[in-house]
C-alpha cells in the first residue's frame, strides 16, 4: 500500500473509495437565515412504526454516516451526509431515531456530545476545493452554525471532542476538501473555549498530512492522530501547548491511524491501517498513560482497514471498518468488520452486511456500555448503515 493511498483513506476520516466510487460531493453551502428546525420522527422502511428502529440495521437514507457520539442508552448522535448534498443529523432517544435537518449543502465527518443539551458536528462546506470549516452547536433543542477559522482560505474539519461547555476541540486539515487533491493539506487544531473557536499553534510536520480524529478526557489531556506523508501521525496536548509524539517501536513507515478514543489518561486507544505488506492490515494503538504499544489485532481476510474506534471502559473497546475479502477491488464486496476488545485481546464479532453492489464499511462507532453500541457507516456510498450492539450480537 502506497503513501498517496494511506493519505486518501485518512483525509476523511474514513472516507474511503471517493474516487473510485466516482461519488460526487455536497454543493457549496449557503448561511443559515435561522437556527436548524426541531427534529421530526425518521420513517423507516420496514419498521415497526413511524421513527422506530428498524428490525435489523436501522434507519437507511441516501447517504453515509460518518460518526455516532453517545452521552447515554437514550442520548446517541449520528452525522454524515446525504446523497442529494445536505448534512445528515440524526438522534436516538431511546425508542427511535429522530431527523434533524439543517439546511445548507455542507458535511459532517465528526460529532461530540457532552450533554443531551451540549453537542457538537464538525466538517466542511464544500466537498472539492475551496472549503470551509463547518461547526454547528446542540444547545438541546435547536442546532445553530458557529464561526470558525479557515486558514490559508480552504480547510475541513474530520473530527472533534468536548469535555465541557468551556472545552471542545476541532482537527481537520487545511487545503481542498476530501474529495479534492490532498498533496498541499496541513493537519488543522482548532480550541474551543466557550465563547469562540481559535486555531491553535501545533507541531506541523514538514509533509503534507491531516488530522483524522481527536479524543479528550480533560481540559489538559487531549490526543489527536492521522498521517504526514505515508507515516502515522500522533500529537498530544498537555494542557499548555501541543506536542508530537513519536509512534512506538512496530508501526512501520507505510502507515495511518484513523481514529481515537480515551476512557481516561491511561486509557487511550487509536486504530488505522499498516500499509507495509503486500495487503494491508489492522493497526490498534494503545496509550497506557505511559507509553504508547502496538496490540497484536485480528485481520479477517488478510485485507483490512480499521476506520474508528471507541471505549466505554478499560475492559470494553471497538474497532469497526471494512475488509476486502476479494483483494485489490471490492469483488465481491468489501464487508465490513468489527473487533472487540474485552481487557485481554482484540477478538473479531460478526457483523451484519445488507445487499450491496460493492461495499458495506463501519466509517464511525461509538460504546456506551458492555451491551450498548452503535455503529454508522454506507452501503454503496449511496445509503446509511446503523448497526446497534446489544450484549450478544450486531443487528
Amino acid at each position: 500500500m502506497n503513501g498517496r493511498w494511506i493519505r486518501r483513506l485518512v483525509a476523511s476520516a474514513g472516507l474511503v473509495m471517493v474516487a473510485a466510487a466516482g461519488l460526487a460531493g455536497p454543493a457549496k453551502a449557503t448561511s443559515l437565515s435561522a437556527p436548524s428546525s426541531s427534529g421530526r420522527p425518521l420513517r423507516v422502511t420496514g419498521a415497526t412504526g413511524a421513527g422506530a428502529l428498524g428490525p435489523a440495521l436501522g434507519p437507511s437514507v441516501g447517504g453515509r454516516f460518518t460518526a455516532a457520539a453517545a452521552t447515554s442508552a437514550h442520548d446517541v448522535w449520528a452525522v454524515g451526509l446525504s446523497s442529494n448534498g445536505p448534512p445528515l443529523v440524526f438522534h436516538w432517544n431511546g425508542s427511535a431515531w429522530w431527523e434533524y435537518p439543517i439546511s445548507p449543502n455542507l458535511y459532517f465527518l465528526g460529532v461530540a456530545a457532552v450533554s443531551p443539551s451540549d453537542a457538537w458536528a464538525v466538517g466542511g462546506s464544500y466537498w472539492y476545493a475551496p472549503t470551509q470549516t463547518e461547526a454547528y452547536h446542540w444547545n438541546g433543542k435547536t442546532w445553530t452554525q458557529v464561526s470558525t477559522p479557515t486558514p490559508d482560505g480552504s480547510a475541513f474539519f474530520n473530527g472533534v471532542a468536548a469535555t465541557s461547555a468551556a472545552n471542545a476541540w476541532a482537527v481537520g486539515a487545511t487545503g481542498p476538501g476530501p474529495g479534492g487533491p490532498g498533496s498541499s493539506n496541513a493537519p488543522l487544531i482548532e480550541h474551543w473555549n466557550g465563547t469562540t473557536w481559535e486555531q491553535q499553534s501545533a507541531p506541523v510536520p514538514d509533509k503534507p498530512g491531516a488530522f483524522s480524529g481527536v479524543a479528550a478526557t480533560s481540559a489538559s489531556n487531549a490526543w489527536a492522530v492521522g498521517t504526514t506523508g505515508s507515516h502515522a501521525l500522533i500529537e498530544h496536548w498537555n494542557g499548555s501547548k501541543w506536542q508530537q509524539v513519536p509512534v512506538p517501536a512496530g508501526v512501520p513507515a507505510d502507515s495511518g491511524l484513523n481514529g481515537i478514543a480515551a476512557t481516561g489518561p491511561d486509557n487511550v486507544w487509536a486504530v488505522g491501517v499498516n500499509g507495509s505488506g503486500s495487503l494491508p492490515a489492522p493497526l490498534i494503538l494503545h496509550w497506557n498513560g505511559t507509553q504508547w504499544s502496538v496490540l497484536s489485532s485480528p485481520n479477517p481476510t488478510g485485507n483490512t482497514y480499521m476506520l474508528a474506534v471507541a471505549a466505554a471502559s478499560q475492559r470494553n473497546a471497538w474497532a469497526v471498518g471494512y475488509d476486502r475479502a476479494g483483494g485489490a477491488s471490492c469483488s465481491p464486496e468489501c464487508q465490513t468488520v468489527t473487533e472487540h476488545w474485552n481487557g485481554t485481546k482484540w477478538s473479531v464479532v460478526p457483523s451484519p452486511n445488507p445487499p450491496a453492489e460493492y461495499l458495506n464499511a463501519f466509517l464511525g462507532v461509538v460504546a456506551i456500555s458492555s451491551c450498548d453500541a452503535w455503529a454508522v457507516g454506507t452501503t454503496d456510498f449511496s445509503s446509511t448503515l446503523i448497526a446497534h450492539w446489544n450484549g450478544h450480537t450486531w443487528s
